[in-house]
């Protein structure tokens, strides 16, 4: 798999999981007396601003049911945050309705700071065969240590947290079960993907040329826009009353993710009209056959109607930080990629 693939998809789940797991939630909310409960919103803020200081292992599950079958993205990631460590096992597998099984994605990750750098090894993506890995090294600037939401000081994280906080439409909490607090919580979405406070591509990948930096930062922004024309995020949020922490949430995705899909899809067809692609050109590049983007129009949009999607995150202690060290043989074997300059 192309290695600057490898590393986006990196960044993206990073920063969707562990941004949604200190954060989001599913199931539409039904208004009480009042939109905004006081002492749910303290719990809630309370509860983030807790996230930051433990070790913690967040277990991901990204859910798109279509009408052909459902696709499962899971990721597993585990972090130590000081010193900094991470090892993170990412998949993904399409089910097709008669349950049959088709992986389209595996790599495994070991993330860590040294030297005022962070390194990151990165499997090839093809278990099935003898595995390669590559190194990769990143200037640990501050914009980097900010966007990952791993690393930021206390103030920085604290404006976060704010940022979140200051997006809840509505949040309740219902009675305590079993040593948990669950809050019912709706996010304004033009508040939560305002694009002021996108993450700058350009800060974490500093191996993109000055063209691809401007190209994904107006990627990024048009992105932003569009989810901020979706319907408000909103969902459920578990709190331990023990640890004060965050323990589970999940997320109804459908309307972004439809939303993003048709925005795609119509750049897409746009871009294949304009250069008069052939159909086996415009047939790879939604790598399905027998789709053509601008001849089946009626069928891909009806693909996405029909398609929901929803999140789980569940967060937990670590218990053996060791789990997290990089294996030697993975040191050895991997083949360092071109060194990065700091920008």
């Amino acid at each position: 798999m192309n290695f600057k693939l490898m590393k986006i998809v990196f960044v993206f789940f990073l920063l969707f999981g562990i941004f949604t797991g200190r954060t989001m939630a599913q199931e539409l909310i039904k208004a009480a007396v009042s939109d905004i409960d006081p002492a749910a919103k303290q719990l809630y803020q309370s509860a983030l601003m807790n996230m930051d200081a433990q070790n913690a292992d967040y277990d991901m599950q990204l859910m798109i049911n279509m009408p052909m079958g459902n696709l499962v993205a899971a990721g597993d990631f585990q972090y130590q945050k000081s010193p900094l460590l991470m090892k993170n096992i990412i998949k993904a597998q399409f089910f097709t309705m008669e349950k049959q099984q088709f992986p389209i994605f595996s790599m495994t990750q070991y993330v860590q700071a040294a030297d005022e750098q962070l390194l990151i090894y990165s499997s090839d993506g093809q278990p099935e065969k003898k595995e390669k890995w590559y190194l990769q090294r990143y200037p640990l600037a501050d914009s980097l240590k900010r966007n990952i939401f791993l690393l930021p000081t206390g103030e920085q994280y604290a404006k976060q947290v704010q940022d979140i906080v200051d997006a809840v439409k509505i949040i309740h909490a219902e009675n305590e079960n079993a040593g948990i607090q669950r809050l019912n919580i709706a996010f304004d979405s033009k508040k939560l993907f305002d694009n002021k406070r996108h993450v700058s591509f350009s800060d974490i990948d500093t191996s993109l040329s000055p063209e691809d930096k401007k190209g994904m930062a107006n990627i990024l922004n048009d992105l932003f826009m569009v989810l901020q024309n979706s319907s408000d995020v909103s969902g459920t949020v578990d709190i331990d009353v023990n640890t004060h922490k965050i323990v589970r949430t999940e997320l109804d995705l459908t309307d972004q993710i439809r939303i993003v899909a048709k925005a795609a899809y119509a750049a897409m067809a746009a871009e294949e009209e304009k250069t008069g692609g052939s159909e086996e050109q415009t047939t790879a590049a939604v790598d399905k056959p027998g789709i053509n983007i601008i001849k089946d129009n009626a069928a891909v949009q009806d693909v996405i109607d029909h398609s929901t999607a929803r999140v789980i995150i569940k967060v937990k202690p670590i218990d053996n930080v060791m789990k997290l060290a990089l294996p030697q043989e993975v040191r050895d074997s991997a083949k360092e990629m071109k060194p990065l300059k700091k920008i």
